[in-house]
């Protein structure tokens, strides 16, 4: 059954990569090291190296870029909130 992606580890791998990628991208400014034991990946440095192979950037670049775009879209959404109140 996970011949075709594999096998089981690599199953569990892109499981544990799709999960530590969702938890970067909830922005809440966790270091790595918690998030990396909390989805069972080995190592900080071993999640850095998977992680880049996976999504093509590093994790905490990946949190950054996150955080750089919610942070304009908190902006543009309090932009139009503040002229909304002006009209």
């Amino acid at each position: 059954m996970f011949e075709p992606v594999g096998g089981v580890a690599a199953h569990l791998l892109d499981r544990r990569l799709t999960r530590l990628r969702r938890l970067l991208a909830d922005g809440r400014g966790s270091a790595l090291a918690p998030l990396v034991a909390r989805v069972g990946l080995v190592s900080d440095s071993h999640a850095s190296r998977v992680f880049l192979d996976r999504f093509g950037e590093r994790p905490g670049r990946f949190a950054t870029r996150n955080r750089e775009i919610s942070d304009a879209q908190c902006a543009a959404q309090a932009m139009v909130t503040w002229t909304g109140l002006l009209a």
